[in-house]
């Protein structure tokens, strides 16, 4: 038997795994199956260091996939090896995937709230009393991000809020910190 040499999953694309690891479970190759499962383990620790989602996504597919292709044999003791030592690395990739993916989606929502605040005080800026529904209107936000941001900023002294209006006693309206909002010419 002709030694194989390691396993370096940079120059690997998945058919070349699977035939790989296919191979490893037709001979009962043990050895075979522990280095691929170490390279995968290794190639995980790589990606899970550069905070990838995509890369851990497909990665994890991968390792579903073979474990797929393993439990169809599973009566068999190498692919029973197989398994178990591929099921640590779906888990261990779902979780980083789950953390990655709220990593991404809170930036996203930082990046866009960032955007929310800078409208709003341009609107705010602009003069006069708004009422949170229709800022939410006139920039086409939700209207609870509109109100998280003017809480925000009205925590910061950069907004005043005032309650009650003649018409409706329910109203909230907000204005720029230090500008009167008043007309009164008494």
């Amino acid at each position: 038997m002709a030694v194989d040499a390691p396993i370096d999953l940079r120059h690997v694309g998945f058919a070349e795994l699977r035939r790989l690891f296919d191979d490893a479970l037709n001979d009962d190759d043990l050895d075979r199956v522990g280095e691929i499962a170490d390279a995968l383990a290794q190639a995980m620790t790589e990606i899970v260091r550069n905070d990838d989602l995509a890369a851990v996504t497909e990665m994890r597919g991968t390792v579903t996939r073979l474990i797929g292709r393993a439990t169809r044999r599973q009566d068999e003791e190498t692919a029973k090896v197989a398994i178990a030592a591929l099921r640590p690395l779906a888990t261990a990739l779902a979780h980083v995937r789950t953390t990655l993916a709220t990593r991404e989606r809170n930036a996203r929502r930082r990046r866009e709230r960032g955007t929310v605040r800078a409208q709003l005080l341009s609107v705010l800026l602009g003069g006069g009393e708004h009422r949170p529904r229709d800022l939410a209107e006139q920039l086409d936000v939700a209207p609870a991000q509109v109100v998280r941001v003017l809480s925000e900023l009205e925590q910061e002294g950069r907004a005043v809020k005032r309650s009650g209006d003649a018409e409706d006693r329910r109203a909230t309206f907000y204005r720029v910190a230090g500008a009167s909002g008043r007309t009164d010419a008494t």
